[in-house]
């Protein structure tokens, strides 16, 4: 059995789904084999253009003797979008990397393994796996050998 197939062996499609940032329809059509389908619905529609079509754009009208010009009010300057405060180091927020998967991974390779290793396993961000194999580390639960891109991962 692979890594990958360890890893999402205990999973639902649903926390599939989820975690691989798509729809449960999109990944049943996949494994059935229709992929040009799955591959139609994966890529993101483009958002509508803020310019008015042809049909939705007024029709210029002639100006008439007795039209007088109105002054447009402006409109007030929109505020600025508050800043959200930054999570704090320990938080853990929706989406990240749990210790448990990182473990499943190292415990199913035979060899120690580096970060993008199991990145590619994972998916998230660099940081994301860098910041669960320091907890691991940490807790004495994984072996580091090596520095910088020569370092690899192992669990004790």
């Amino acid at each position: 059995m692979t890594p990958l197939e360890s890893l999402v062996a205990g999973m639902t499609i649903d926390q599939l789904a989820r975690r691989a940032n798509t729809t449960v329809e999109r990944i049943v059509s996949s494994a059935l084999g229709d992929t040009a389908d799955a591959a139609r619905q994966t890529r993101s529609p483009k958002p509508p253009s803020a310019r008015p079509t042809p049909s939705t754009r007024p029709t210029p009208s002639t100006p008439s003797a007795t039209d007088v010009p109105a002054r447009e009010a402006k409109a007030p300057p929109k505020a600025k979008p508050k800043a959200k405060p930054k999570a704090k180091p320990s938080a853990r927020t929706r989406g990240s990397i749990t210790d448990a998967e990182v473990l499943a991974i190292l415990g199913a390779t035979s060899e120690p393994v580096s970060s993008e290793h199991v990145r590619a396993l994972l998916g998230g961000s660099p940081a994301q796996i860098r910041a669960a194999l320091h907890r691991l580390r940490d807790k004495k639960r994984v072996r580091v050998a090596g520095k910088k891109r020569g370092t690899r991962y192992a669990v004790r």
